[in-house]
């Protein structure tokens, strides 16, 4: 329950906040005096003087967590905080960008919860305030940014969009991180008969499929599956349930099944909204949208998952419904015809490069041909995927101008569409390199405004048309 004016203090592990960034300096001093009593029976002075740095550290941060409160008001948040130069910052609650929490199990065992508070005028990928509060705090909090349920629930994600959006966020290399020292550690705990039983599974699986695929290419692929069912895990117990609810001035995204994250963000601090087709979800007939609001540095681009997989029908339904951008005076920029044959003509000449060196490569390396024949034929998908994006933009790619910007290019091999209303847009660059110049053609970027800016870029446009759009854009 919030009165006129509730100041709550936050939660313990603030001191590690504090001390995080002096953590090898406080376990230096532990590990080195360990080792050199083991050994010497007795403690030098290094170790003394580090051990009291360690210690002085230690208890400045018990006294910036002391000296920490919050204050919570009807119309404001109030942070005061330091010990020997005193801060008070004021945060009225409609200038609050996005307010995000999460609840894990190792904050749970705690009893904490993690708080993130931003601004338009937040730091690069780093937030105006991150601050533990107990459970009750939090409650407090989060009842006074926005309290909960409330709103109208516009998504739910049923299981089988989880599984859709975490095949296409999956990640081996991501997976094998985590894997890792899990393995290693499994290792040193168990010894030889989990490293023997690992590699009788191996060479079992090896030996099943071995007529069809090389052995060596066998045990590269089950390594690499192994890190992609792990991340796959992890992306779907991320975003899976998810819930989506939306006021006249928030909106509230709520996921994960272990670790409980929410955000509410002001609908005036939006700056974009992205529409995603990743190649999974595109196969799939699905894609996933995001929103970049100001201040909220918590990502590489400051955007928010918002509806983590649905049809681009919904996707561009939820795009109006933020930004409804008028079509009066509508100038729509398209590629031309005549850029097609530019636009394949790199994926085509690298599909047929890849297949002249796997030919080759399977002369010179006779034993390994099994081997060469799959990892080129990954490749070769790949590039064949990247020819139909590069068709796709083609035919549908460009650039839609009124009184907001609707960008549609691909980045990497992600097709996009962003929506983002006039005042948002930051810059319009258009450039050109010598084929384009010789083609008639140019690329057009568009950035939003971000404290990481967000850009779009689309290729292949007429020249002529652009320089157009341009100026019509900026005498609107």
């Amino acid at each position: 329950m919030i009165t006129a004016e509730t100041k709550v203090k936050t939660h313990p592990l603030m001191i590690f906040k504090f001390t995080r960034r002096y953590v090898f300096i406080l376990l230096l001093p532990l590990v080195r005096s360990i080792l050199n009593y083991g050994v010497t029976g007795a403690l030098s002075r290094l170790v003394i003087m580090e051990s009291l740095l360690a210690f002085l550290i230690l208890v400045v941060s018990v006294m910036r967590w002391l000296s920490f409160s919050v204050v919570f008001r009807d119309d404001c948040i109030i942070v005061d905080s330091g010990v020997l130069v005193r801060r008070h910052a004021v945060m009225p609650l409609e200038k609050i960008s996005i307010s995000y929490t999460e609840r894990n199990l190792l904050l749970g065992f705690f009893g904490a919860v993690a708080a993130r508070i931003d601004t338009d005028s937040g730091f690069r990928k780093k937030a105006d305030f991150e601050i533990y509060f107990s459970r009750k705090a939090a409650r407090v909090y989060e009842t006074l940014i926005q309290p909960e349920n409330s709103g109208v629930l516009s998504y739910h994600s049923k299981l089988s969009m989880g599984i859709v959006m975490a095949l296409a966020n999956a990640s081996a290399f991501t997976g094998l991180i985590v894997l890792a020292p899990a393995i290693n550690r499994a290792g040193e705990i168990l010894g030889d008969r989990i490293n023997s039983g690992l590699r009788d599974t191996i060479s079992f699986a090896t030996a099943l499929i071995g007529t069809i695929v090389p052995p060596a290419a066998t045990v590269i692929a089950i390594i690499f599956v192994a890190g992609f069912a792990v991340s796959f895990l992890l992306t779907f117990i991320r975003y899976i349930p998810f819930r989506l609810l939306e006021s006249d001035n928030k909106i509230t995204a709520e996921h994960g099944f272990i670790a409980r994250h929410r955000a509410v963000i002001n609908r005036e601090s939006i700056n974009a909204v992205v529409i995603n087709m990743p190649p999974v979800m595109r196969v799939l007939g699905f894609c996933w949208v995001g929103i970049s609001a100001a201040g909220y540095g918590k990502k590489r681009e400051e955007s928010e998952v918002v509806l983590p997989a649905v049809n681009l029908r919904q996707a561009n339904d939820f795009q109006l419904g933020i930004f409804d951008i008028s079509s009066e005076d509508e100038f729509d920029l398209t590629c031309p015809r005549r850029m097609l044959k530019r636009a394949v003509f790199m994926p085509l000449m690298l599909i047929a490069v890849s297949i002249a060196a796997e030919l080759v490569l399977m002369a010179i390396f006779n034993a390994f041909s099994g081997m060469i024949a799959l990892i080129m034929s990954f490749i070769q998908i790949v590039l064949l995927y990247l020819l139909s994006v590069r068709i796709y933009h083609q035919n549908h790619g460009g650039v839609t101008i009124s009184d907001g910007v609707i960008m549609r290019s691909y980045k990497r091999l992600t097709i996009k569409k962003m929506r983002v209303k006039k005042d948002k847009t930051c810059m319009l660059k258009v450039s050109q390199g010598p084929l384009e110049r010789r083609y008639g053609a140019c690329k057009l970027a568009v950035t939003v405004r971000a404290e990481q800016p967000i850009t779009l870029k689309a290729t292949n446009l007429d020249k002529n048309e652009t320089d157009r759009l341009i100026k019509r854009y900026f005498k609107a």
